[in-house]
C-alpha cells in the first residue's frame, strides 16, 4: 500500500489529505476503538488489511474468507468479526494481535453482523437463506448456537439497546423480523412499504427507520417511490410511514442534531427526517448517485459519498448539521461508498470501490492525535451509529455493481 500526498485543497474547510492505496472493491472500513486501527476488507482478495489511524502505515495483512465485507467491531471481546459474503463464512480477527482467530460456518451469503452487548451474540442475516445464525460470543465464537428463520433476502441486523431486540429487514418479504435477544426467537413480524432495504436504530427515540423501495407496477395513487417507516421499539409497529426520494438507502441518525438522513440514489437528494417529529424538514441536493451518508459526532456535519457511474472522479457532498445545506463538494476517486469516521484522529475515511483505493479527509474540526477525543465526544454513541451504518453498506455495493453491468 501506498500513502500518496497530494496538493492540499485549501479552498475549502475541509481537506484532502491523501489517497491510501488498498486491495480490490474495498467496501465501508471498519474501526476498532480498543487499539485504533482500521480495518480494510479487499473484496476479490479474500484478506482484510490492517491500518494504523495514526500513521497510515499497514500493521497486518489478514487472509479471510471469499468476498470478505465490513468488519464489525465486538466491544464483549474487541475482536472484529468478518462476513464473508462469497463462501459462507464468518472470520473472527482478533483485536489485540491481529491475527486471524477462526472460521465459522454460517448460511449462504452471509451480510454484516448485529452485536448484542447485553447477551454476548452475535447476529449474522445469511441473505441468501432467509436465516439468521447466531453466534456465542462466550463460547469463544466458534459454534453456531442458533438458525432463525427470517424473511426472503434478510439485508442485515440492528440491535435495539432498548428492548434489547434485534431487527431484520426483509428484502423480497415486505418485512422486519423482530428476534428477542433473550430467547434468541421471532417475538414478531413487521409489515412494512415495498421492499426494506435498510434500518437504523435511533437511541434518543428509541425508533427503528426502515427505508423501502418501491417498485413502480407496485406504486398506488400518490404513493412516493421510496418510503421509510417508522417502527416504535415499543410496540413494534408502524407509527409512520415517510415519503422521501426514489431508491433510498439505508438510514444513518446524527446523535448531534437528533435527525436521521435518508440518500435518495436515483433522486440524487438526502431527506432529512426530524427524530422528534418523524417528518422530512429538507431535501438536501447532492451529487449523482449518492449512497448511505456517514455522520461525524463531533461537528455534527454530514458526509455522502456521490458515486457518479462512469465517470472516473466520484465526489463527496459535506452537508452542514446545522442549516442541513452542503457547505462544500470534495472530489475523490472512482465509485465511492459509504465513508467511515476515525474517532481517533477525527478523519473520514472515504472507500473508492472503483480505484481500489482510500481518500483521507480532514474535517472542520480535527483531532489532534496529541490530545485524543474531545471531552464532549460520547463513544457509547458513536458505537451504536457506527455499528448500524456499516450493518446494510454490502446493499450500496451490490446496487452498485449491478449499475455497472447496466451501464
Amino acid at each position: 500500500m501506498i500513502f500518496a500526498l497530494p496538493a492540499v485543497q485549501v479552498a475549502s474547510a475541509d481537506t484532502l489529505l491523501g489517497t491510501i492505496l488498498v486491495g480490490t472493491h474495498v467496501p465501508t472500513p471498519g474501526y476498532n476503538p480498543s487499539n485504533g486501527n482500521l480495518y480494510i476488507s479487499n473484496y476479490d482478495l479474500g484478506t482484510v488489511s490492517v491500518i494504523s489511524s495514526q500513521t497510515n502505515a499497514v500493521l497486518a495483512e489478514i487472509l479471510v474468507g471469499a468476498y470478505p465485507l465490513t468488519a464489525v467491531y465486538d466491544p464483549n471481546n474487541e475482536n472484529m468479526y468478518v462476513s464473508n459474503f462469497g463462501n459462507g463464512s464468518v472470520s473472527v480477527i482478533f483485536g489485540a494481535g491481529n491475527t486471524l482467530s477462526t472460521n465459522i460456518q454460517v448460511g449462504e451469503n452471509p451480510l454484516m453482523p448485529a452485536i448484542d452487548p447485553n447477551n454476548g451474540d452475535v447476529y449474522v442475516s445469511n441473505y441468501a437463506n432467509s436465516t439468521v445464525s447466531v453466534l456465542s460470543v462466550y463460547g469463544f465464537a466458534n459454534t453456531v448456537i442458533a438458525n432463525i428463520t427470517v424473511g426472503p433476502a434478510p439485508t442485515g441486523a440492528v440491535f435495539d439497546s432498548i428492548n434489547g431486540n434485534i431487527y431484520v429487514a426483509n428484502n423480497e418479504g415486505g418485512s422486519v423480523s423482530v428476534i428477542s435477544g433473550a430467547s434468541n426467537t421471532v417475538i414478531a413480524t413487521i409489515h412494512v412499504g415495498g421492499a426494506p432495504s435498510g434500518a437504523v436504530f435511533d437511541p434518543a427515540n428509541g425508533n427503528i427507520y426502515v427505508t423501502n423501495i418501491v417498485k413502480a407496477q407496485a406504486l398506488g395513487p400518490n404513493q412516493s417511490p421510496g418510503t421509510v417507516d417508522v417502527i416504535s421499539g415499543a410496540s413494534n409497529k408502524v407509527i409512520a410511514t415517510i415519503a422521501v426520494g426514489v431508491s433510498p438507502e439505508t438510514p444513518v441518525v446524527n446523535p448531534v442534531n437528533g435527525n436521521i438522513y435518508v440518500a435518495n440514489n436515483e433522486a440524487d437528494t438526502v431527506s432529512v427526517i426530524s427524530g422528534t417529529s418523524n417528518k422530512v424538514i429538507a431535501t438536501v441536493p447532492v451529487g449523482n448517485l449518492p449512497s448511505t451518508p456517514a455522520v461525524n459526532p463531533i461537528n455534527g456535519n454530514v458526509y455522502v459519498s456521490n458515486q457518479f457511474i462512469g465517470h472516473t472522479n466520484g465526489t463527496v457532498s459535506v452537508i452542514s448539521g446545522t442549516s442541513n445545506k452542503v457547505i462544500e463538494t470534495l472530489t475523490v476517486g472512482n465509485l465511492p461508498v459509504t465513508p467511515a469516521f476515525d474517532p481517533a484522529n477525527g478523519r473520514i475515511y472515504v472507500p473508492n470501490y472503483g480505484d481500489w483505493t482510500l481518500t483521507v479527509i480532514n474535517p472542520t474540526v480535527p483531532v489532534s492525535p496529541a490530545l485524543g477525543l474531545p471531552t464532549s465526544f460520547d463513544t457509547t454513541i458513536f458505537l451504536a451509529v457506527a455499528g448500524v451504518a456499516v450493518a446494510f453498506v454490502v446493499t450500496s455495493s451490490i446496487l452498485a455493481v449491478r449499475r455497472i453491468k447496466r451501464s
